[in-house]
């Protein structure tokens, strides 16, 4: 499913799991966007390697935003 058949079936699934706070964040594939990285504090789009909110892949090293 991509994220926004998983929203429209479960709305609050992403949401309540990266409010969790041992869950950096989520990452699912937008009809979209593609992949993007969804966190409580921003979501990392990676094709257009661009965030919105915190860089949620900051801590995990220059190549964690590669696909």
């Amino acid at each position: 499913m991509s994220y926004e058949q998983t929203s429209d079936a479960f709305p609050l699934l992403v949401p309540g799991l990266v409010s969790q706070e041992w869950i950096s964040f989520v990452m699912v594939r937008s009809q979209a966007y593609g992949p993007i990285v969804i966190g409580a504090k921003g979501t990392y789009y990676l094709r257009h390697d661009r965030y919105e909110g915190e860089n949620l892949l900051a801590n995990f090293g220059p190549h964690a935003p590669t696909i």
